[in-house]
């Protein structure tokens, strides 16, 4: 039976570096047991119940478990090595097969700075992505990879040197009028495609999260 598949190139990445895919409604050990072969099992780390960690400079094939029906919302995070560059940039392709097809795919621009050129960049992400904690539910099938994205970023935040604790939640960003969900949202998507992030103490998190952004975009805009 065909089963759907990711499929990580990384190529262009420099070695060294490590990629992790979070997938909060999958079950590690089922995606384990899906990749069919011991060899390619052990191209994966289990990190916890829901993420694994991979090489990604190579060519990597995830296969995913059967059974899960619509879109499996996950969060691709990549951690480029010491001793890359400001003003390097790197590449990832990230596509999506199905019985030997490609359904869709994107390609991952990370261009490397350094710390002070990113550090109000990372607050204002904090502060709408924050704000939109507050009022996505709970429930919601993209709540617990936002969760994990705040925290990434968080965590990114406070390497560069600034005080996450200190950022408070809002739509427009730091120090600025809130504009509403609608605007936060449009602010956060600019954000993200703009800039993935990629740095020279740290790395870079892609958000999968940013079709579920635009989406939730939409459906506010119909009312």
């Amino acid at each position: 039976m065909d089963t759907d598949e990711l499929v990580f190139m990384g190529a262009d990445l420099p070695g060294g570096s490590r990629a992790q895919i979070f997938l909060p409604t999958v079950d590690i050990e089922d995606l384990l047991t899906a990749q069919g072969s011991q060899l390619r099992a052990k191209a994966y780390r289990r990190v916890d119940d829901h993420t694994v960690e991979f090489d990604p400079s190579e060519v990597s094939y995830l296969s995913l478990p059967p059974g899960h029906a619509g879109n499996i919302p996950g969060l691709l995070s990549i951690q480029l090595p010491e001793g890359v560059r400001r003003d390097q940039e790197f590449r990832c392709r990230v596509q999506q097969w199905s019985d030997h097809r490609v359904l869709g795919q994107f390609e991952l621009r990370i261009p490397v700075a350094v710390p002070q050129d990113l550090l109000l960049e990372e607050e204002n992400k904090l502060a709408v992505l924050r704000y939109i904690q507050l009022v996505t539910p709970a429930g919601d099938a993209w709540r617990d990879v936002l969760d994990r994205y705040v925290e990434q970023v968080a965590d990114r935040l406070r390497g560069l040197g600034g005080d996450p604790d200190s950022i408070e939640p809002s739509g427009a960003g730091v120090g600025a009028p809130s504009q509403g969900l609608k605007g936060c949202l449009a602010r956060l998507i600019r954000i993200v495609s703009e800039r993935p992030v990629a740095f020279l103490i740290g790395g870079l998190a892609l958000v999968l999260l940013l079709a579920w952004l635009r989406d939730l975009r939409r459906r506010i805009a119909r009312g």
